[in-house]
């Protein structure tokens, strides 16, 4: 920037701005400058969707350097560094506060973004989802990051190896939410477009084929989705138009096409019933929606009760209403149970109650919960509102509307987060630590939340480095992942980015 005077900078920019949007706010100066003088800005680009708030200020002096930061939410920094010179002395020393206006009248004030100044963007994650021994995330820019086990491809990172902390996956794409699930991984870019990775021996990929990837290939159909989750060996999907399908392993129902057989479908299938959905989720050998209007409906393996339509034994091709009459919000399910939450915040699971984890407060061996029962309330507590539910292989963990987290069922490898081992939790007990958690999910035997700064952190067991953290520790309380991601750095001109 060229001043002729000391000027003082304080950046305001908000909006959401949307793909390739460039933000430039100007400046206007004051006391009175000089007529005619116009201040253009130094522009950088802003993550789209995010809105932009102002924070620090930057004073320049002759030949200095000037820092103007933006701070987006939820939380990348955006940062702006260029060489101010000043002109000839003049008698006014006015200060520019970035507007985007013109200035009227006063001292000639000339503000220019430098050829070649770089903007910094923070990555932090916003989206994670926790798989048998593997987790991945989403960060800002729309990468994904995953670490664990690797043996089948599920990292995505073109190798078969296990990580102990986050890889990038090997695309291009930019995503906007993921799904990890047994042997493989799913995700969704912002435009509906969904990829997967990993095992595809049982056609759980989608793209017509049943080997394994070690990289993301598109799911056939060329349909446009709004969700995707990841099962055991089967994936299940909802296109724009709130149709459900599924493709993978439909040897128990789970595809709720209607068939059940040892066929798998190596492209997706309708599910039948003729609804429409709004949330979905697939487990180990069946699968979970939430209709529009609220309705709950389950379909596939019911050995365990985990269709909760109030029977076990008999598996479901289609999909069967599951007790009690609520109106639901959200939908997990894991391996021989699920858990959803009401739109009033209550928390009900269902299905296999060997360890707890269903968490009526009972439990035992081979007990079958086949309609959805009152998660127990926590300890310590009178009561809580939930908000969201992670299922795993034989535990549970839940995040309450004020951010807190807990977990119940078996609490081996510490996988509970409370500090200790415990073998049946058959009530939540607190996450331990001072962090407010935005997701969590649980998976064979760890866990993993994030965090409201966009780091996640895992604890349970970590001998295929499912934690993240760069060991091969099991941890009973929460380990910051060893996140790599760092900045995004990108080149700022005179009047383009």
């Amino acid at each position: 920037m060229l001043f002729r005077s000391p000027v003082s900078l304080t950046p305001s920019t908000t909006g959401t701005p949307s793909e390739g949007t460039v933000v430039a706010p100007g400046a206007v100066a004051s006391p009175t400058p000089f007529a005619g003088a116009v201040v253009p800005s130094a522009t950088r680009s802003v993550t789209p969707g995010l809105a932009s708030t102002p924070s620090g200020t930057a004073t320049t002096t002759p030949r200095s350097t000037v820092t103007v930061t933006v701070t987006p939410t939820p939380s990348p920094t955006v940062s702006a560094t260029v060489t101010a010179t000043r002109l000839p002395t003049s008698t006014v020393t006015p200060t520019v506060t970035a507007t985007g206006t013109t200035v009227a009248t006063g001292a000639p004030v000339r503000a220019q973004a430098a050829v070649g100044v770089r903007a910094v963007a923070t990555e932090v994650a916003v989206d994670l989802s926790v798989g048998t021994d593997h987790a991945c995330a989403i960060v800002t820019s729309g990468q994904a990051w995953c670490w664990g086990n690797g043996t089948s491809g599920q990292l995505g990172n073109s190798s078969n190896d296990t990580r102990t902390r986050p890889e990038r996956v090997n695309t291009e794409q930019a995503f906007a939410s993921v799904s990890a699930g047994a042997s493989h991984t799913c995700a969704l870019t912002a435009a509906g477009a969904a990829w997967c990775w990993g095992a595809g021996n049982s056609g759980q990929l989608g793209n017509n084929n049943s080997g394994n990837y070690n990289y993301p290939v598109a799911v056939s159909g060329g349909k446009t989705w709004t969700a995707i989750s990841a099962g055991y060996n089967h994936t299940c999907a909802l296109a724009t138009d709130g149709a459900a399908w599924c493709w993978g392993d439909d040897g128990s129902g789970q595809l709720g096409d209607g068939s059940q057989s040892s066929n798998t479908q190596y492209a997706p299938v309708a599910v039948t019933g003729g609804r429409t959905y709004v949330a979905i989720a697939a487990g180990g050998k069946f699968t979970c929606a939430i209709a529009t209007g609220g309705g709950l409906w389950c379909w596939g393996s019911n050995a365990s009760g985990q269709v909760g339509d109030g029977a076990s034994g008999t598996n479901r091709a289609s999909p069967v209403d599951v007790s009690g009459g609520k109106t639901w919000a959200t939908v997990v399910a894991g391996t021989s149970n699920a858990c959803a939450v009401t739109t009033a915040g209550a928390a009900w699971c269902w299905g296999d109650n060997s360890i707890g984890q269903v968490d009526n407060g009972q439990g035992g061996v081979g007990q079958v919960v086949a309609t959805p029962v009152a998660v127990a309330t926590p300890v310590g507590t009178s009561g809580v509102t939930w908000a969201r539910v992670g299922v795993g292989d034989y535990h549970t963990c839940a995040t309450t509307t004020g951010g807190v987290a807990y977990c119940w069922g078996n609490g081996d490898y510490g996988k509970v987060g409370d500090g200790t081992q415990v073998t049946a939790r058959k009530a939540p007990v607190a996450v331990s630590g001072t962090s407010t958690w935005t997701r969590i999910g649980a998976g064979g035997d760890a866990s993993c939340g994030l965090d409201a700064t966009g780091v996640p952190q895992c604890w349970g067991r970590n001998n295929l480095g499912q934690l993240g953290d760069g060991t091969g520790t099991d941890r009973a309380t929460p380990a910051t992942v060893v996140v790599s991601w760092g900045p995004v750095t990108v080149k700022i001109g005179r009047a383009h980015v």
